[in-house]
């Protein structure tokens, strides 16, 4: 997630049935328009984490946001690989929860590239809509397996995370004689939602 004074991001693991593990937290505090920010950035790309059985495993596939700092972000996903990292652009009631990128040109130096960075437009309502039935299940009682798309959080996530998960509402509103339905912030901060939204997308 690129903000206006940081980058911010989480690690998801996924497993079978899109079943889903919170592993790691990172918050860049530099500005999206410093070359630093992606740097680090990078840094947290190519960190590799080791599993319980000792098993080395790295990032297969990092969404960035390009809804601020768009030049930016497109010049680091492409300096990374589209094999490796996704730009995103976040919108509403798509075909699919992910659709076919478009080629984006990325200016540099004042000259524009010939061939510019894939961006990925991604269904955000469906992708909330799907996380937030997924929080309402029940939890399987001791030796039932977990759901299909079943949400793993490590113990000692603070409550702030789950604050910034939960913070939109999908509401229903008239407008020009017709309901339409969007999803609502209802408080300031939402990165954790926003971060498990593009992660999904990654994931697809």
């Amino acid at each position: 997630d690129v903000q206006k004074t940081w980058l911010e991001g989480y690690v998801y693991g996924w497993g079978r049935g899109r079943q889903r593990w919170v592993i790691d937290h990172f918050r860049i505090e530099r500005s999206p328009f410093e070359q630093a920010a992606w740097d680090a950035l990078t840094t947290c790309l190519n960190r590799v984490y080791r599993s319980q059985n000792g098993r080395d495993m790295s990032i297969v596939r990092m969404a960035v946001d390009t809804g601020f700092a768009s030049n930016e972000a497109y010049q680091w996903a492409r300096q990374q690989g589209s094999g490796r990292v996704m730009a995103v652009d976040g919108r509403q009631h798509l075909a699919a929860l992910v659709v076919s990128p478009t080629q984006v040109d990325v200016t540099v130096s004042g000259r524009r590239l010939k061939h510019g960075c894939k961006l990925w437009p991604v269904d955000t309502s469906a992708c909330k809509s799907e996380l937030y039935g997924l929080l309402g299940k029940d939890r399987p009682g001791e030796g039932e397996p977990y759901p299909a798309g079943w949400v793993h959080f490590p113990s000692d996530m603070e409550e702030e995370f789950f604050l910034q998960l939960t913070a939109e509402s999908l509401t229903t509103h008239v407008v020009k004689g017709y309901r339409k339905t969007e999803w609502i912030k209802t408080r300031e901060r939402n990165e954790a939602l926003d971060c498990c939204v593009y992660a999904r997308a990654a994931a697809f």
